[in-house]
């Protein structure tokens, strides 16, 4: 399970199942969802989530009010021994290489490759999903 803020909560319910959960650290707001906080406040929920149980975390790097996007992802690595997952606003393959160098395990892309800012020459989803795989 991604995202969310209410961890103890979430990880009652999910008690005894074989979901994981991956909150979001820092303090999410708006919609679509934005990132306020420092890399420290991204370092210490990490790390706290950490302790209570969670899998990893859900972190909206490239939507930082705050923070250098790269920090955060780093922040995040220290602070969670789990997965690290970077979601919202990844939209360039310069992106994906950055997210790899600094720690994380995965990123999620959606509008990048559904209106096709991705590869704009590239056209179809098809070939943004392939443009997508290359900068893996």
């Amino acid at each position: 399970m991604l995202g969310g803020t209410q961890v103890d909560e979430v990880l009652a319910i999910l008690k005894g199942s074989r979901t994981t959960y991956h909150p979001f650290p820092g303090k999410p707001f708006s919609h679509p969802t934005k990132l306020a906080g420092t890399a420290a406040d991204v370092e210490a929920d990490c790390k706290r989530f950490a302790a209570l149980g969670c899998a990893g975390v859900d972190l909206l790097a490239y939507r930082a009010t705050e923070a250098d996007p790269i920090e955060l992802v780093r922040a995040a690595r220290r602070g969670t021994p789990g997965y690290l997952l970077v979601a919202g606003s990844v939209g360039n393959a310069a992106q994906i290489r950055a997210l790899k160098a600094a720690g994380a395990d995965a990123f999620t892309i959606g509008s990048a490759a559904f209106d096709g800012s991705f590869a704009p020459l590239m056209g179809t989803l098809r070939s943004q999903l392939r443009a997508i795989l290359d900068a893996c």
